[in-house]
């Protein structure tokens, strides 16, 4: 059985969020960042990344990762999301596998989805 849970900003260092840039000329992009502690102590930490560039041949892109260790949020972070693109991981996790997966509107329809689920 599934069960709800609430999962709060992660809040270390820059509060949770990196914002490359809001120019009308450049667009947007930005990350975030969250982590999930199981009863037992285990922690794991969630990036997703989104960008919605203006004026440019390439499109709306979304990125995630996943990790054990915590990597802050942070420009390094926000370096190697944008030009990686890692767009699903999975990872095993209390004796079970996340897998988180990202998806992103094309032109001005840049809403981001992010799907994770633990099975």
């Amino acid at each position: 059985m599934l069960k709800c849970i609430k999962i709060k900003p992660f809040q270390k260092g820059d509060a949770g969020h990196v914002i490359s840039s809001r120019s009308p000329f450049c667009g947007s992009a930005g990350i975030v960042g969250y982590s999930l502690t199981s009863k037992n102590g285990a922690t794991i930490y969630i990036r997703f990344l989104a960008s919605n560039p203006y004026l440019s041949v390439r499109d709306n892109w979304a990125c995630v990762s996943l990790s054990s260790i915590d990597q802050g949020i942070n420009q390094d972070t926000y370096n190697y999301h944008y030009y990686n693109e890692p767009q699903h991981a999975s990872m095993s996790f209390e004796e079970r596998t996340l897998n988180l997966t990202s998806n992103i509107g094309h032109a001005d329809r840049a809403t981001a989805t992010f799907v994770l689920t633990y099975v």
